[in-house]
């Protein structure tokens, strides 16, 4: 056997790359074939014992052809198959049966194998020559269970650095033993003393990667079964606590797949889930073991599994808390703001420096939470960056300098901003321009962006935003036939939607952002502008689009939309819908009137709105006025 193992190992040594892969692919083709083998002695012995049916026979025969097809002379492979099936012959299936376990050794196998051909030879002289293709193909005689003992002792490396032809040596046999895990596990009953005595005499927990390794393919290969001592558990969980990454990923595995581990390991993966925070000692290695008993005992990361979205990588944390990098991170940002203010009345930065650093920001901008969490990287730090952008770019395009970098496609993805994953982003970006409005610190035209926060989710903040709006309404002087900053919001806002990524026709689409609109008309409707701001939605209608004049049509379907929801309002409201007199000029960024005549016309008289989406919209409306009629009535009635 050592001579045998050793021979093996100086041929697989001494093969190319790609030769190597070629022998790998005959052990798992030899591997495959046996399992196949195994299945045809198991209807054997069912044969024997009587138990086939008329179905089974029929799917033994398509079975026996698939064997067949393996070999050169198929009808020959087949014949012989089925001869060995109904010949029923107890002893010799039991021969064959152990010719091709692979939990014997060599000279068991051949000893099988030799008296099986014998017995043959004497009834079934016809099939001897198949059998020994057939068996000389499934038979693990390659590498087999008595290499395993030769191959690990082989496979301690030598201390030192010098790469010498023994190391070269070790380094083959780990190969072979490792593929030898994967390809036939069973192997390594009864060799399982000397992969875990490997484990034990590793004092520092430096090495036996190879023996972990090894062990780890075994436990997958029978998941829920083996039991090991007291010592080695605990040598395993010091190599899952406190070992490299490497180790902790394969004692997680062997722990994982060990028997009773659902109670076993309850301990060890609360500790582990108390540990996740970014500033953990071992985190890459903590979420590494918990990834392994995550696939191998889910239920044990049930109660934890939260832990994992929120506590591993939160999307914020207080600027105090984050990490120094990440603080770095944001003070750059913030160093390169604050030298364009500085700047912004001086001939000074040059335009490349200009550009730069809005580039920098816009950037940022498209750092989500999600890629955080997909690059390995602070999610609180990025949503601060998104935070600190958003926020730079409104102040510094707030100067005549930098003004020119707001384009109108620019200013409508900050929208964005206030429908960011995180809360506190919306909340502190929603306070910021809140605040910069109010003290008219800031562009009134950031008003329309507000109103993108109609689905808030928090709705505390919603409550805040509508507050806001409606107080500023009120401190303004509202006058019949004159627009204000609030009435003109609707442009942007229309524009904004028509523009947005999610906007399309559907039915349950234009629900949503109906959702807007009504927001909006919550926020600024009053008996006397809406006329005012129905002419403006009719006027967006005899527009073109002056950004991208292919989705005109989207700016139709809103500009439809916004006037329906108008009419509603109305008369939810009891008010009139008086034509307006005055006349409104739309933004020329934004909007061009269509040449008057036919074009004008065609699009007056068109209806963008589909009309199933039209009839839910009655729908609901039919359904809100029947509440109110209730309501009232129940008052009346008390």
């Amino acid at each position: 056997d050592q001579q045998r193992t050793e021979r093996l190992v100086t041929v697989v040594e001494s093969l190319e790359e790609k030769q190597k892969l070629a022998f790998t692919a005959i052990i798992r083709k030899q591997q495959r074939f046996n399992d196949d083998l195994q299945k045809y002695v198991r209807m054997c012995e069912d044969e024997v014992s009587g138990m086939t049916t008329d179905h089974e026979e029929t799917s033994n025969d398509e079975f026996m052809k698939y064997l067949a097809a393996h070999f050169a002379d198929r009808p020959r492979t087949f014949n012989a198959l089925r001869a060995f099936l109904i010949r029923k012959n107890n002893r010799d299936i039991k021969l064959l049966k152990n010719s091709i376990r692979a939990d014997h050794d060599y000279k068991q196998l051949y000893k099988s194998k030799d008296k099986l051909i014998a017995n043959l030879n004497e009834d079934q002289a016809g099939t001897v020559e198949i059998f020994q293709a057939i068996i000389n193909r499934a038979c693990p005689l390659i590498v087999n269970k008595a290499c395993i003992a030769h191959l690990l002792k082989m496979a301690k490396e030598p201390k030192g650095r010098r790469q010498t032809a023994l190391s070269q040596k070790a380094l083959t046999a780990q190969s072979i033993l490792k593929e030898i895990s994967i390809t036939y596990p069973v192997m390594y009953e009864g060799c399982l003393t000397e992969i875990t005595k490997g484990i034990m005499n590793d004092k520092d927990n430096i090495a036996a990667e190879e023996e972990l390794e090894l062990l780890a393919e075994l436990s997958k290969s029978n998941p829920g079964h083996r039991k090991y001592d007291s010592n080695l558990i605990k040598r395993l969980r010091s190599y899952v606590v406190d070992g490299k990454v490497g180790q902790a990923n394969l004692a997680s595995v062997i722990l994982g797949n060990m028997k009773n581990a659902d109670r076993s390991m309850a301990d060890l993966v609360e500790s582990l889930s108390d540990e996740l925070s970014l500033k953990a000692r071992n985190l890459l290695s903590t979420l590494t073991s918990l990834s392994q008993f995550a696939l191998y005992t889910p239920r044990l990361l049930t109660p934890y599994i939260d832990l994992i979205y929120t506590e591993s990588n939160p999307e914020w944390v207080a600027y105090d808390k984050l990490p120094e990098l990440s603080k770095q991170k944001i003070t750059g940002v913030r160093l390169l703001v604050n030298y364009l203010t500085a700047c912004r009345n001086e001939m000074e930065p040059e335009e490349h420096i200009i550009t730069k650093t809005l580039s920098i920001l816009w950037d940022l901008l498209e750092r989500t939470c999600d890629g955080a969490l997909t690059d390995n990287t602070n999610s609180a730090e990025t949503s601060h960056l998104r935070l600190g952008a958003s926020q730079a770019i409104v102040k510094l395009t707030h100067y005549d300098k930098y003004l020119n970098e707001l384009t109108v496609p620019k200013f409508e993805r900050l929208s964005y901003t206030l429908q960011d994953t995180c809360f506190y982003v919306r909340l502190e970006f929603a306070e910021f321009l809140m605040k910069g409005l109010q003290t008219e610190q800031i562009h009134p035209r950031y008003y329309s962006l507000l109103f993108i926060c109609a689905h808030e989710p928090e709705e505390s903040l919603l409550k805040q935003i509508r507050s806001f709006i409606q107080k500023r309404l009120s401190s303004l002087e509202i006058k019949q036939a004159e627009s204000t900053v609030l009435d003109s919001s609707l442009v942007r806002l229309v524009h904004l939607l028509a523009h947005h990524p999610d906007f399309t026709i559907t039915t349950e689409d234009l629900m949503v952002f109906a959702q807007y609109i009504r927001f909006f008309l919550s926020c600024v409707a009053t008996a006397e502008n809406v006329s005012f701001l129905y002419h403006i939605a009719q006027k967006i209608k005899l527009s073109k689009d002056m950004v991208s004049a292919e989705l005109s049509d989207n700016s139709y379907v809103l500009s439809d939309m916004t006037s329906l929801l108008i009419k509603y309002k109305c008369k939810e409201s009891s008010w009139p819908l008086n034509a307006y007199a005055g006349r409104v000029t739309l933004q020329s960024k934004l909007y061009k009137s269509l040449p008057p005549g036919a074009v004008q016309n065609e699009t007056m008289e068109k209806s963008y709105l589909p009309q199933a989406f039209i009839e839910k919209l009655e729908e609901e409306e039919r359904r809100k006025l029947g509440d109110k009629r209730a309501r009232t009535s129940i008052k009346g009635g008390g």
